[in-house]
């Protein structure tokens, strides 16, 4: 399948705000705030009156829901879409989305946690690449870190072709050996990647390198143990079907879970590596103050080592080969054509022989988790 290059964004363009899943807090307050971001990065901040409604578990009822991202989707007005929030019921809208077709005009969607559920469809139901990052409020409140808000803005507009992401960590063995992966990257929120294995539309993860983050207020170890087992169940580690490697986000938590998470952690590791599958952290990617955005289903290039590097381009369609992988070699392989790397004390410096190319690198703090604070 080929995967789709959304355009970017121009000063003038259109973005819609959608709430396909929970209510924010404070309605009005909270649409004032993503209208006023919006407008400050020089674009029309568009919101339908179908964005809320009187359900009392969802911000609309699934039918309104379904039909203002459909209409957001299919307007060829609207040149990116951008979810106010997440929290639970995006999955809800799968079953009406499957029922239509795909629009001729491909646009940027924008979010992440529960978003994830709709991230895998537009991924491989109709090839879009998405963009896995912090949702509206959380950007237009300013709880996201001015870096990775920047680095966001900079990735619609164009400005940045490739993210270079250098704070992460080996996770296994296997992640310490010294050797480079291209594919492209998929995934998200671990429990809307296990939830949609049964469906017809499974996380397909095969020779990809997958993304995995996660948040739990109440009952985290289990919850964490069962979605990492099930996914071992459903095949993760198979031969001839495992990922070529797994990015493992931030799992937040309150502190008094921390212990019993890392075992769990521990364990999936442990069988990662017994299956040949590396694993690195990237703690800042996921629910935190710190949440790199990460363009998905399009071309990345992981370096394995000591000091792990994940390179993501975000300028060009591609075409996969049959597993879904498109290259592996050995570290000495060079990166990007017209890049080159120096890595000095877990920081990044790039340079680029394309004139007018920007390489923008993430570096960020040492945290094992974050602990959940406020809501998505």
């Amino acid at each position: 399948m080929k995967r789709k290059q959304w355009p970017f964004l121009k000063q003038g363009n259109k973005l819609q705000i959608i709430a396909p899943a929970s209510k924010t807090d404070h309605p009005s307050n909270d649409i004032l705030a993503v209208q006023k971001l919006v407008t400050s990065w020089g674009l029309i901040p568009v919101i339908s009156p179908l964005f809320y409604g009187d359900d009392p578990d969802f911000a609309n009822t699934q039918e309104l829901q379904l039909q203002d991202i459909s209409n957001a989707l299919n307007d060829d007005g609207i040149a990116g879409i951008w979810c106010i929030r997440g929290g639970y019921g995006s999955m809800r809208l799968l079953d009406g989305l499957e029922k239509q077709k795909p629009p001729t005009k491909v646009k940027v969607f924008i979010g992440f946690s529960d978003i994830t559920s709709l991230h895998v469809y537009l991924n491989q139901q109709w090839g879009w690449q998405t963009l896995h990052a912090p949702t509206a409020l959380q950007t237009a409140e300013g709880r996201i870190a001015v870096e990775d808000t920047e680095i966001l803005r900079a990735i619609l507009f164009g400005e940045i072709q490739s993210t270079l992401i250098n704070d992460l960590m080996p996770f296994n063995k296997q992640a310490t050996e010294a050797k480079t992966i291209r594919s492209i990257i998929i995934g998200g929120n671990l429990t809307r990647v296990t939830r949609t294995l049964g469906t017809s539309y499974p996380a397909d993860w095969t020779g990809k390198i997958l993304l995995l983050e996660e948040e739990y207020q109440a009952d985290g170890p289990r919850k964490v143990d069962g979605a990492l087992v099930h996914l071992q169940r459903a095949g993760l580690f198979t031969t001839g079907k495992k990922p070529a490697a797994i990015v493992l986000g931030n799992i937040s938590c309150s502190e008094d879970q921390e212990a019993a998470i890392s075992r769990s952690l521990k364990r999936f590791a442990d069988a990662a590596d017994a299956a040949n599958c590396p694993i690195v952290r990237c703690l800042n990617i996921g629910h935190g103050a710190q949440n790199h955005p990460v363009p998905l289903s399009t071309e990345a290039t992981l370096i394995l080592g000591e000091k792990p590097t994940l390179q993501i381009v975000t300028t060009k369609d591609i075409v996969l080969k049959q597993t879904g992988q498109l290259e592996t070699a050995p570290t000495s392989a060079s990166l990007h054509p017209g890049t080159s790397q120096l890595m000095t004390l877990g920081y990044a410096q790039q340079t680029t022989a394309n004139a007018g190319q920007k390489i923008m690198p993430l570096t960020s703090s040492k945290r094992v988790f974050s602990v959940k604070k406020s809501k998505l």
